[in-house]
């Protein structure tokens, strides 16, 4: 039997002003992947990402406009996005 494909969170809000990271994160599955959007990229700074064994996307134009660097994690494009949410079983929203 073939896995699952992995599903995507899209991340879009700060967890220092909300608490979707951590609702987020309390579903995680396995092969779940997040994406850090929008308001969502400050989450890099965010302790909740500290341990997390799920891989963390966070796009590049979106840190750029809030002057956001995040070295710990996978920079990636809006054509990378658009590819995994292709290749995705699922894609939830968390705003």
């Amino acid at each position: 039997m073939k896995p699952l494909p992995p599903t995507i969170h899209l991340i879009r809000t700060s967890a220092f002003a909300d608490n979707k990271l951590q609702l987020c994160i309390d579903t995680l599955g396995v092969n779940d992947e997040l994406f850090l959007l929008d308001d969502g990229t400050y989450n890099v700074n965010h302790a909740l990402l500290t341990n997390l064994s799920n891989p963390v996307y966070v796009l590049d134009e979106h840190l750029t406009s809030r002057a956001v660097s995040a070295a710990e994690f996978e920079v990636i494009n809006y054509v990378d996005l658009v590819q995994a949410t292709v290749k995705a079983g699922k894609v939830i929203t968390w705003q």
